[in-house]
Formats: structure tokens, sequence, C-alpha cells
């Protein structure tokens, strides 16, 4: 969500949410850290081919 709205300070708004559900992700044992450290890359790819094939 954070890459796709243009308002400057929504980005930033969720951005740091999205921070912030990482870093409390990590603190449950449920998920693997590569998992967690991967997902903002994969986002941004699946932007990245959304935006691309549009």
């Amino acid at each position: 969500m954070a890459l796709a709205v243009r308002s400057q300070w929504r980005c930033q708004v969720l951005g740091a949410v999205t921070v912030t559900i990482g870093l409390l992700v990590l603190v449950q044992p449920a998920h693997y850290c590569y998992e967690v450290l991967a997902a903002p890359f994969y986002a941004w790819a699946g932007y990245w081919l959304g935006r691309l094939l549009r």
C-alpha cells in the first residue's frame, strides 16, 4: 500500500506501520527472520511487475 499511494504523508505513515508490523512479527515465534526480511523485496517486486504489466 505504501508504494501505491501518491500522498507523501500517507506513504510515510504506511511505511512506518509496515516496519512496526514487521518488527512485531519478528518477536513472534511463528516466522523465520529470513521470511520477514525477504517480504519487502517481494512486495516491491510484485508492485514493479504489476506496473510493468499494466
